[in-house]
């Protein structure tokens, strides 16, 4: 991922590649959760993510309704890898390959 431009002479930054972000978070996030069962609080000090608590915390709800995580119990729910989780711990562009997939196979 190239996150400088040389051109001009002075290095300047440039937006990096938001899908290879997007898995790298992903991939943080889930293995932070691991096999344990995990407030968002306990995510946030853990994980080393650098963004917003707020972010994050919608992160983990976009996980929960892609079925990636579940939650239980009462406020502060404690999350959890659910299986398709796991599979996208091992793989984080695993979605964006089946997408893929499924686009060409039109």
């Amino acid at each position: 991922m190239k996150l400088y431009k040389e051109s001009v002479g002075k290095s300047k930054k440039i937006k990096g590649n938001s899908k290879e972000k997007d898995c790298l978070t992903k991939k943080l996030i889930l293995e932070t959760i691991g096999f344990d069962s995990i407030t968002i609080q306990d995510i946030f000090r853990e994980s080393g993510y650098t963004g917003k608590y707020e972010t994050l915390r919608g992160l983990v709800l976009r996980y929960q309704k892609f079925g990636y995580v579940a939650r239980e119990g009462k406020i502060p729910y404690h999350y959890f890898l659910t299986d398709l989780g796991f599979q996208h711990l091992e793989n984080p562009t695993l979605g964006r390959e089946t997408a893929v997939r499924e686009y060409n196979a039109r």
